[in-house]
């Protein structure tokens, strides 16, 4: 249920996170192994970065999460949108994140899926001097219910 990929438009690359991190505080963690690669814009430069991230699926209702690893601790600030509709503001994933200097933080989000269109997430750099968010992977959740 772990995306890396999908991303549309430019070319993006992926860091190594070398360090382990403890994750057993950490509530709905991924596996050790998302959080030891990101995919960022590289050399944004104190520019604005779009990002557009597309995740086929079949019709239905999702929970999206969006696990964040940014070891370096600075200021960035994005805001995020899935299938159209803003769900994050101005998100710093360090200094909003609950888990102090890890370093790591999970956002989630349901959605409902018509009409094929998948799930498109898209954010957008807000605030410098750092614009590029380190994204280690997306999960999808499906809520369907298994009728009797």
């Amino acid at each position: 249920p772990y995306v890396v990929e999908g991303y549309e438009g430019k070319e993006f690359s992926s860091k190594a996170f070398m360090r382990r991190k403890n994750l057993e505080e950490l509530v709905d963690a991924a596996p050790q192994e998302v959080y030891t690669t990101v995919r960022h814009l590289p050399g944004s430069g104190g520019r604005p970065t779009e990002k557009r991230v597309s995740i086929p699926v079949p019709d239905g209702n999702y929970t999206v999460r969006i696990h964040f690893n940014d070891s370096y601790g600075l200021e960035r600030r994005f805001s995020y949108w899935i299938n159209g509709v803003q769900w994050l503001k101005d998100y710093d994933p360090v200094k909003e994140s609950a888990y102090g200097d890890l370093g790591v933080s999970i956002e989630e989000y349901d959605v409902a899926v018509t009409n094929g269109s998948g799930i498109v997430i898209a954010s957008t750099g807000n605030a410098g001097p750092r614009y590029d968010s380190f994204e280690a992977g997306y999960e999808v959740i499906s809520k369907a219910t298994v009728q009797e």
